[in-house]
């Protein structure tokens, strides 16, 4: 089993990811397609068999990420902010804010209190998403300045329009 934790920014995600029995280390990726990829990639690498990977992310467990996530037939947690913070006191008597740390302690929680945790409920209608060896979200263009350099960037928030989740592709196990 491998327990994902992702404390989510505008950037870049910081992930926490602990295989059983081995030490976890961290990755961080970009807030994009290609961070997406090297995500999913790396879960891959550590865990080939999807119902073999819990997530904990960071919010409502909304979004393109989570869906691409689920999509990907993964098991995925929302996972409050404030609950991050009262299980950070575990792990560091400080208890400043790091990302990279909430990202372990995510995947923490995970192992110590999975069954507390309730899966994201689906907010549409449910598609099937096709399996290939590239993933291409839509480019987001409303609401993007030139000033943010999003512009023509794919943004990895926000909710899917079913006809648009049913031409997400995930990329194929491979060795």
């Amino acid at each position: 089993m491998l327990r994902v934790g992702i404390d989510k920014a505008s950037q870049y995600h910081n992930v926490g990811l602990a295989p059983e029995g081995q030490a976890p280390c961290s990755l961080r990726v970009p807030n994009d397609a290609d961070g997406l990829q090297e995500l999913l990639a790396a879960i891959r690498r550590l865990e080939p068999d999807p119902a073999q990977v819990h997530v904990a992310i960071e919010g409502s467990g909304q979004g393109l990420f989570v869906a691409a996530l689920l999509a990907a037939g993964f098991r995925v947690y929302p996972v409050n902010p404030k609950a991050v913070d009262r299980y950070r006191d575990r792990f560091s008597p400080a208890g400043s804010k790091d990302d990279r740390r909430d990202a372990l302690v995510r995947a923490e929680i995970l192992r110590t209190d999975r069954h507390r945790l309730q899966p994201p409920r689906p907010s549409g209608p449910v598609c099937h998403v096709a399996g290939s060896s590239a993933l291409q979200p839509h480019p987001v263009r409303s609401g993007s300045s030139p000033a943010s350099g999003a512009k023509g960037r794919v943004a990895l928030t926000g909710t899917i329009p079913s006809d648009r989740l049913s031409k997400i592709r995930t990329p194929t196990t491979g060795t």
